[in-house]
């Protein structure tokens, strides 16, 4: 009877992974979601919740950074009041990201010239 319990069960589990095509979290100083904000260029690791995984539309692919973008928040569902700011990142393959999962986050962030616009790129990640 366990044999076909666990049976069953494979292909169940099978049907929620997906093949993560970056690599796990590096050794980064690991900040809130707030300091990483504020901070200067580098790379950190956020523990934070998705938020949201927003494609591109196909119409304008050729004006994206990638095939969607990541919604990062501290907590997932995002409060309602503005200071809970997420941290949006250019994604490829995002069908690996699923909404309300919490990880590690390897990021990398620049600034403009200005030094107030953040970029960030996804360097890696592992969900809890």
């Amino acid at each position: 009877m366990r044999t076909l319990a666990l049976a069953l069960l494979l292909p169940l589990a099978a049907c929620d992974s997906v093949e993560a095509t970056y690599p796990g979290p590096g050794e980064y100083a690991e900040v809130a979601l707030d300091q990483l904000l504020a901070a200067d260029p580098g790379r950190y690791n956020l523990h934070a919740s998705v938020a949201e995984v927003r494609p591109c539309p196909r119409d304008q692919l050729i004006l994206c950074a990638a095939e969607a973008t990541l919604v990062l928040a501290a907590e997932y569902p995002v409060p309602p009041d503005p200071v809970s700011l997420g941290v949006h990142v250019p994604v490829d393959a995002p069908d690996q990201f699923r909404v309300g999962r919490r990880g590690t986050f390897s990021l990398e962030l620049q600034r403009s010239p200005s030094g107030t616009e953040p970029t960030f790129t996804l360097l890696g990640y592992a969900l809890d």
